[in-house]
């Protein structure tokens, strides 16, 4: 139902089941933890919005980089911030390993790192996270005591109130 909502894609349904055996080990675990139902699930980007020619990424803990504007010693929180946390100290294999199980979606992950741009951020969180009910449909989804389809109808207006008003429709 997932997929007939388009909420997610079947990645065994693109790949063939081949390419599952000669993955590197240290994704097998991460490959097991996505394989439900026979079929593998991976990463893909957002549907593009019929005004734009590329897709659109966003990124998750944005704050996580921002130096708050009362700060007494801006540059000191600057400079500890590139001594404790050094992107050169994580492998992208590492990075890859802990969050997708396969070629194509390591290539959509890497690709939403690589162009954003900064234009969208926190989209996830406005949509979902700040919304209860949006919050516990999802749930239910997970737990299967809502059909994904039925669910993603439910709160179909809610999203697209949240849209026009993102974009002053």
């Amino acid at each position: 139902e997932l997929v007939a909502a388009g909420a997610v894609l079947p990645m065994g349904d693109i790949l063939p089941a081949e390419y599952y055996d000669n993955l590197p080990s240290s994704l097998k675990a991460v490959e097991e933890a996505l394989k439900y139902d026979g079929k593998y699930w991976g990463i893909v980007p957002l549907p593009k919005g019929p005004n734009v020619d590329e897709h659109q990424w966003t990124v998750q803990a944005i704050s996580t980089t921002l130096i708050p504007v009362n700060a007494k010693d801006p540059e000191a929180l600057a400079a500890l911030r590139a001594f404790l946390w050094q992107e050169d100290d994580v492998l992208v294999s590492d990075f890859i390993s802990t969050h997708v199980k396969n070629q194509e979606s390591a290539d959509v992950l890497l690709r939403a790192n690589q162009e954003w741009q900064g234009q969208t951020s926190r989209l996830f969180e406005n949509f979902f996270e700040k919304d209860d009910f949006v919050k516990q449909t999802f749930r239910d989804i997970a737990a299967g005591q809502k059909g994904a389809a039925a669910a993603m109808a439910e709160i179909k207006p809610i999203i697209q109130a949240k849209l026009d008003d993102l974009f002053n429709q």
